[in-house]
């Protein structure tokens, strides 16, 4: 079971290092500064609809709550690891940890990489009718409840996805052995 949890925090720290490493931080605010400025160039009617969609779909209460809990999660990751290697984390990690975050994306980053994203897929009328469903009582809700409903499926899906590729790994003849003996 160690083993199996070992594995699977490789994996994790292996597809967040290609993650990190396929996107620097520079790229990152570079593409948001890009969304931004496409984004500023559509028609006012179009930048308005566009805006209040992303808006609707995620206010700055609930992108702050999801960045509070991803802060979480890595901090509980990165105590973890820090534990094992027998290094105690600064008495003010978490602190750091939400500066570094806060320092690293801003609400607006993310409506505007997320506004782009739909008006390359999305007429300006498309976006109006989608707007106009996140209006409604249940387009509210939805809108709401979608931080949570993703809570509840990612680690489910994470999981699913860990068990799968070490399953499919060994299959391979991929095992990855500790430098310690003992696991």
């Amino acid at each position: 079971m160690a083993r199996n949890w070992f594995l699977q925090e490789i994996i994790a720290a292996t597809v967040l290092l290609m993650i990190l490493s396929a996107t620097p931080v520079v790229q990152a605010q570079t593409q948001a500064q890009e969304a931004g400025r496409r984004i500023s160039q559509l028609s006012s009617d179009e930048r308005q609809a566009v805006m209040e969609l992303m808006m609707n779909l995620m206010s700055r209460d609930s992108f702050e709550k999801r960045m509070e809990q991803v802060r979480e999660q890595m901090l509980a990751q990165v105590s973890e690891v820090a534990a094992q290697q027998k290094r105690p984390l600064p008495y003010d990690a978490s602190e750091r940890m939400q500066r570094a975050m806060k320092n690293a994306i801003s609400y607006e980053d993310i409506l505007y990489l997320t506004a782009d994203a739909y008006v390359k897929h999305f007429t300006a009328a498309e976006i109006r009718e989608i707007a106009g469903f996140y209006t409604t009582p249940v387009g509210r809700k939805l809108a709401r409840l979608q931080p949570e409903i993703m809570a509840d499926i990612m680690p489910k899906i994470s999981d699913t996805i860990n068990d799968r590729v070490l399953k499919a790994m060994q299959r391979e003849g991929l095992t990855i052995r500790s430098v310690s003996s003992n696991q």
